[in-house]
């Protein structure tokens, strides 16, 4: 958008000083990082091969078990109930750098904030 939208400010403030990156995927590699590892490495790899830097884990507690025996005709008297086991934890990170273990809503925010200001900067 930045390219289509603002095409001198992008070729000079943006392509020009990555210039020198080379290589299959340049752009990936291309300064901010903001830029060229969340920007454009996630547009790419989502939408083209299924695959999300963004990673879900989910801790559970498992309540124990115990068990209760008898002899002799004796009469048990009945357990407490057990308290509630604590809810579930539920954690959103990035698996890959420079943002791993990050939350992507976070670097999301920093990539929109990256972008509105290149915008700001463009208009001027």
């Amino acid at each position: 958008m930045l390219k289509r939208e603002a095409p001198i400010y992008w070729e000079n403030n943006v392509k020009a000083p990555n210039a020198q990156v080379t290589g299959r995927d340049p752009q990936k590699h291309w300064k901010p990082d903001i830029y060229g590892k969340f920007i454009w490495t996630d547009a790419n790899l989502f939408p083209h091969r299924g695959i999300s830097t963004a990673g879900q884990s989910r801790m559970v507690a498992l309540p124990s078990v115990s068990a209760r025996a008898c002899a002799a005709g004796e009469i048990l008297k009945p357990l407490p109930p057990s308290p509630p086991p604590p809810a579930a934890i539920t954690h959103c990170h990035m698996n890959t750098e420079p943002y791993k273990d990050q939350d992507p809503g976070n670097v999301a925010d920093e990539a929109i904030a990256w972008l509105e200001e290149q915008f700001k900067i463009a208009e001027s």
